[in-house]
């Protein structure tokens, strides 16, 4: 047998007796220096009497209880495995990730963000739209998308908000002109428009 079989591998063997001469011997004077070694030894022959003799309620007794216990105290005492130190590779992502926090932070804060009364964005919502001529404008229920858009485009209107709470719509117009005839297109075209008023 080789040296470098552990004792504890050899144990079976030894108990059924089929371990050479000198692996024997190094069982046995394994066993003589260590306890534990010597009630494995005495574990593996209580089982295999228990199995000879064809026990169905066999139990391992002390020595199984004994051996169990030293194997859960083991586990308990067992230092907790090295932790790998992390791969470069994940510093290198972090190191990135960090850089690129800091540059987006950086960015924002030297943007020059508009003072709160000079939004650059406002909601569709919002009543206060900037520039143009506006004309409020009531669709009719049952028009169609298409249509509508169909108008706005042959007056060169733009959806500046809405609907409201009304259903009402504000149509932005480049100029007063734009705005007189927009408000001709509408009202020639009730089947679209319900109401429209300068704003």
């Amino acid at each position: 047998m080789t040296e470098d079989v552990s004792i504890k591998d050899l144990l079976p063997d030894y108990v059924n007796g089929l371990l050479s001469e000198e692996d024997a011997r190094r069982v046995e004077e394994a066993a003589r220096a260590d306890r534990e070694t010597a009630a494995d030894i005495a574990f593996y022959r209580n089982v295999k009497a228990a199995v000879q003799s064809g026990a169905d309620d066999f139990t391992p007794g002390a020595f199984g209880w004994a051996r169990l216990s030293r194997a859960i105290d083991g586990e308990a005492r067992a230092p907790a495995p090295a932790r790998s130190a992390a791969s470069p590779l994940w510093r290198y992502a972090a190191a990135a990730l960090a850089v690129v926090a800091l540059g987006q932070f950086a960015l924002l804060a030297t943007s020059g963000a508009p003072a709160p009364g000079d939004a650059r964005y406002l909601t569709a919502s919002d009543d206060e739209v900037a520039g143009g001529h506006m004309v409020r404008v009531a669709f009719a229920g049952d028009a169609r998308q298409e249509a509508v858009t169909a108008l706005l485009q042959s007056v060169d209107g733009e959806i500046a908000g809405g609907p409201g709470a009304l259903g009402l719509f504000l149509v932005r117009f480049e100029d007063e002109a734009a705005q007189a005839a927009a408000l001709e297109a509408f009202a020639s075209n009730p089947d679209l428009v319900e109401s429209a008023a300068r704003e």
